[in-house]
């Protein structure tokens, strides 16, 4: 998942700091709703230090939290590189069966195309192509270990953005 909206500048002065805009709360919470109707419950979450990435967090959080969920908050985030977050998602054990990433572009724009196989759902691999917008989420599925999540070898499922949701 891409952070929400941000504003273009934060009290801090930095981009670090740049805390979500009115619309971006809004959107973190439609996806966050969205999640739990879908049944999406991911039991790692890793999300990047910024300030944008914890707040789309924390407006997801109610709507998806469970007892078996991890939550990390991942300095590392902040810059990866798409080869760096993949890493990341390797880190995680077998017994976990979904993951889910609250960062940045490029980073998850690219990691997106870079699992999605042939077998994915075409009308969201052409949405993804097209653009990833804040607060938008990929759902991706594989066969297998975390350890050995190779490029291409997912199937992208959907592609969801904050307004594809009905209110």
């Amino acid at each position: 998942m891409r952070h929400a909206e941000a504003l273009t500048e934060s009290p801090t002065g930095d981009d670090f700091g740049r805390p979500l805009s009115p619309r971006g709360q809004e959107g973190a919470t439609r996806i966050g709703n969205a999640m739990a109707r879908f049944g999406w419950l991911p039991q790692r979450v890793l999300v990047s230090s910024a300030a944008r990435t914890r707040q789309t967090w924390d407006l997801l959080k109610p709507a998806i939290e469970s007892p078996e969920l991890d939550c990390s908050i991942e300095e590392r985030l902040y810059s990866a590189t798409a080869g760096r977050v993949l890493d990341m998602i390797r880190e995680s054990a077998d017994a976990v069966n979904a993951v889910a990433i609250i960062g940045h572009n490029p980073s998850m724009h690219e990691l997106a195309l870079r699992l999605a196989s042939e077998s994915s759902d075409p009308a969201a691999f052409n949405l993804l192509r097209q653009k990833f917008p804040p607060a938008g989420i990929v759902r991706l599925e594989f066969e297998g270990s975390w350890q050995t999540l190779n490029p291409f070898e997912a199937r992208l499922t959907h592609f969801l953005r904050p307004q594809d949701i009905a209110e």
